[in-house]
């Protein structure tokens, strides 16, 4: 027999109990098993009541929404699911203000968390997505315990006292606040000549190549606004947009379906009326052409003479200075204890020249290889810093410098003990390499820098020598750079930025994520240290002589001083497996992988682990000894032509495209050897850059909202955000085409494009994809084996892999309903903007990409 159904809903009844509790809470009726009010935004109209009478009648099936405003309530909206990094954004927030404070909590239907705060005289409820971070929103209304969505139902959090409340803390405010209207727009002049030939030119490249999809149901009105408001930031005039948008945009492998004219046209002139908050053309005078007219200023003749008498004094002969010597007394039945007491003399001298670290298992030291040579790997530039084990000679001389060792020597005539020196004892320095158990004073070296950079806390490290926090070694070498504002105001931000966008004047670059790529670049190689992981880059273009390897050995440049040798990016995978490890461990801070062959497609386990991991573990290149531990936080470039990326590897990567429209001998520079340019201004370029990031961190951070997650949390939040704070491109849309043109997803699309040619929507068995000749050739090709070895099993592994995998096609792989003890069958399901035909002509016109 069936329990009679309550006269009154779950959710109803807690929205009584809790106007019994608050009785100025609003609340709205809610159509059953929906988040929709019956009433558009029923929380903001009269529909919302704290009538009891009313809420009673309401029907036995109705959810109910709670109207947050008008109640007083904020609420801090986590969204976990898949796909959504909810959980990792407040895990970052409660690294930064603390535990969230204890307060009524419910679980969603998905699994996500609405904790409710009550509005307080610094923290008020202002609406939107994302405003406490990457998926953590404050909505203007939740569904309350009780409701039901989905087949899920909205719960009380266990030990959350129903109704029970805290205040909102303090630093909500940080982030609820409303963004500013734009203030800028069409009743400004324009910052360029609209329509300009050139203008058009960048446009349509922009709109053939760049311009994200307009897919219905699939966010295609905000990518059409997207699009106009960039049109009108690369001047053009608003009715010359809707003219390119409609021939080189509005066309079947962008827009799917095509926009009516009229509703184009309105929504192109929608964006130029509220999208952007610059006069039209603003693009074009991004933060390098603010300051075109303020060249970066040369070294003063008082810098001039500073730098050259650093110089002078590094250049001359004269003993170092080792302090006074102490005596260490050598006593064989006292051994232990000399030689604890030489390693509490010798280990915390870092001040004094040629200090001795702990690094990843070993004793080491730091070298300047001043050689012509080079030491034996011939992979370091002259001059180089470069990290090394510590050999027992090198270790010997080194407590020679610092200690004089004693032995005894007989009696003098009164029967007291005499003293002789001796050489340091070779047992004792084998004693002390071989038992890193017993290491007394030793600090931990994680790396050396030759640049000022910033901490992961955002200070500035200026000061050369050890420094304890962050464990790196800053050795500027003979260079002096000037002091770092710790404030910066906006405007030094920007006039910094300036000066680091006149490095990059003279590429042509093939747009302007490619831009926003090579700043980032340049950013990077000053901080890369104290991030723990951070994307490589890859500098690309058609032909030689572009200019790939010139903007590569800028950062370089700007990291160590010097114009940096090149690494030959080895064939085989066992080499670079071996060569990458080697320049880790000796501490090698940018790596450029230079001049790869025509179409090379960079992959490989080894260096995917390099990439995304603070540290890594190999056995050093030319050593048979155990396994070393290594920081892998270099700078990587790679340049060539035509270069691509493959499987994990196009996640890990960001690309500049150089296009130059002349040859090389026709092409005029502001700067004819920019290298050397550099390198003479590098200490104002150094400080440029750190001023830049020093003023986003002041004024700008916890701003940005970044609409992808990427891989790199570290670079992301300074680097990433910083090169958009200061109005570039996202430089993580750097890496859209690497994925795009990954062979290993071309393979598993021209799978589905055959599967749909053959068997459409119906439902089939792996078997029959591995028994059809234009299907198995395929999966051949995508399991990079023999045709005549696909089976069943095989294939059914690599359709398994294709579930939940975005390839950018009108149809998804779907498994479908498993019957016992019949074998998995799988189909293809269009998507609703997707046409039948979409694979007929897939390969001429590209049409299987949203």
């Amino acid at each position: 027999m069936n329990a009679p159904q309550p006269k009154t809903p779950f959710a109803t009844r807690t929205a009584l109990r809790l106007l019994e509790l608050h009785p100025n809470w609003y609340f709205f009726r809610i159509d059953p098993g929906t988040k929709a009010g019956g009433l558009p935004n029923a929380w903001n109209t009269m529909a919302n009541t704290n009538d009891p009478r009313v809420i009673e009648k309401w029907s036995i099936n109705s959810n109910v929404g709670l109207a947050l405003k008008k109640s007083g309530l904020i609420a801090f909206d986590v969204d976990v699911k898949a796909g959504k990094r909810g959980a990792t954004t407040l895990g970052e927030l409660e690294l930064d203000h603390g535990l969230m404070p204890e307060t009524y909590t419910v679980r969603t239907g998905s699994g996500g968390f609405h904790y409710y705060y009550t509005e307080t005289d610094t923290a008020k409820h202002v609406q939107g997505n994302n405003k406490f971070g990457k998926d953590i929103d404050c909505p203007g209304f939740v569904l309350i315990a009780g409701c039901e969505f989905g087949g899920k139902l909205y719960q009380t959090v266990p030990g959350a006292k129903i109704g029970k409340l805290t205040a909102a803390p303090d630093w909500f405010a940080d982030y609820l606040f409303e963004r500013p209207a734009a203030t800028i727009g069409d009743n400004e002049p324009p910052a360029v000549e609209l329509d300009e030939p050139d203008n058009i030119k960048r446009a349509i490249f922009y709109l053939k190549n760049d311009a994200k999809p307009s897919i219905q149901g699939s966010g295609g009105e905000k990518a059409l606004l997207d699009v106009g408001g960039v049109l009108k930031d690369l001047g053009i005039s608003e009715l010359e947009a809707v003219a390119l948008i409609d021939e080189h945009y509005n066309v079947d492998d962008k827009c799917i379906p095509l926009w009516p004219l009229d509703e184009l046209t309105k929504k192109v002139s929608n964006a130029y009326a509220y999208l952007r908050e610059t006069q039209p053309g603003a693009l074009g005078i991004g933060p390098e052409d603010d300051f075109r007219d303020d060249p970066i200023d040369p070294l003063t003749p008082e810098q001039e003479a500073e730098q050259e008498a650093i110089r002078q004094k590094n250049a001359r002969t004269k003993p170092r200075d080792f302090g006074k010597r102490r005596k260490v007394k050598i006593i064989a039945s006292e051994f232990n204890e000399a030689m604890d007491q030489v390693q509490r003399i010798v280990g915390p001298q870092t001040d004094k020249p040629d200090p001795i670290f702990k690094r990843n298992g070993r004793l080491v030291h730091l070298s300047r290889n001043l050689t012509d040579e080079g030491i034996k790997l011939k992979h370091f530039e002259k001059d180089a810093l470069i990290i090394l084990d510590a050999s027992k000679h090198w270790i010997a001389t080194r407590f020679e410098k610092s200690i004089t060792f004693m032995v005894p020597d007989g009696e003098d005539d009164n029967g007291k003990m005499t003293w002789r020196p001796i050489n340091a004892p070779l047992m004792m320095v084998d004693r002390i390499l071989g038992d890193s158990t017993n290491w007394l004073g030793y600090p931990v070296l994680q790396s050396t820098i030759e640049t000022p950079t910033l901490r992961k806390d955002g200070t500035v490290l200026d000061e050369p020598g050890y420094d304890v926090e962050t464990g790196l070694f800053f050795d500027p070498g003979d260079v002096k750079f000037p002091p770092i504002e710790n404030r910066p105001t906006i405007e030094q931000g920007k006039i910094a930025i300036g000066k680091i966008a006149d490095l990059l004047v003279d590429f042509p670059f093939a747009d302007n994520v490619s831009k926003a790529v090579a700043m980032s670049l340049l950013l990077t190689s000053v901080v890369r240290r104290t991030m723990d992981t951070a994307p490589i880059y890859f500098i690309d273009a058609d032909d030689a002589e572009a200019g790939k390897t010139t903007l590569a050995k800028i950062g370089g440049a700007l990291s160590t001083g010097r114009d940096i040798e090149v690494q030959a990016y080895a064939a085989n995978v066992e080499e670079r497996d071996k060569l990458l490890p080697a320049l880790l461990l000796c501490g090698s801070p940018y790596l450029l992988f230079d001049n790869l062959p025509d179409g090379c497609v960079i992959e490989g386990a080894e260096m995917e682990k390099i990439i995304t991991s603070p540290t890594y573990q190999s056995r050093p290149f030319g050593k048979n000894d155990t396994v070393r531990t290594m920081p892998t936080n270099a700078t990587m470039v790679f340049t060539g032509n035509k270069m691509g990326a493959k499987g994990a590897m196009t996640t890990r990567g960001l690309l500049i495209r150089i296009v130059p429209d002349k040859p090389l001998a026709e092409r005029t520079f502001t700067h004819d050897d920019i290298v050397a340019h550099t390198i003479k201004l590098r200490p104002l370029l150094v400080a440029a850059i750190l001023t830049a990031l020093r003023a986003y961190l002041v004024h700008g951070a916890g701003k940005v909202e970044l609409e992808d997650r990427d891989r790199f949390p570290d670079w992301s939040k300074l680097i990433r955000s910083a090169v958009i704070w200061y109005g570039y491109a996202d430089p993580l849309r750097g890496g859209d085409k690497l994925r795009v043109d990954d062979p290993v997803k071309e393979a598993q699309r021209e799978v589905i494009r055959v599967w749909w040619r053959k068997f459409k929507d119906g439902t089939v068995l792996a078997r029959d994809l591995a028994r059809t000749a234009e299907t198995r050739a395929a999966l051949a090709e995508g399991l990079d084996i023999p045709d005549r070895d696909v089976n069943g099993i095989r294939a059914g592994r690599y359709i398994d892999k294709l579930v939940n995998v975005r390839l950018d096609l009108p149809v998804e792989v779907a498994r479908q309903a498993k019957v016992k003890g019949e074998p998995q069958r799988y189909s293809l399901e269009l998507k609703p903007a997707g046409r039948a035909d979409w694979a007929d002509d897939a390969d001429e016109k590209g049409e299987d990409f949203e």
